[in-house]
């Protein structure tokens, strides 16, 4: 299952986040973020985008960064394998 996610331009300084319409809520990857023009939305970009929101602690969650940056890191190579399997 594909989480939902959409592109979409604002403040260039944050790279994502959430938005909730219509009791739907979704992870909105920023458009107008500078690394994702230079990247050209790659795929491994935006995968790893959606990975970093979906790992972020939920609020009021107590999260060590350690343990943050090695579910992104573990899920991001899992995808990337997958991916270079599927091409």
């Amino acid at each position: 299952m594909k989480p939902p996610a959409v592109l979409d331009a604002f403040d260039p300084s944050l790279r994502s986040g959430w938005r909730t319409e219509g009791g739907d809520t979704k992870i909105v990857i920023n458009t107008a973020f500078p690394l994702l023009m230079e990247f050209d939305g790659a795929p491994g970009y935006l995968a790893e985008t959606m990975v970093m929101e979906l790992a972020m602690p939920q609020e009021g969650e107590q999260r060590d960064l350690g343990d943050y940056i090695a579910e992104v890191n573990a899920v991001t190579a899992a995808w990337a394998r997958v991916h270079q399997r599927a091409e």
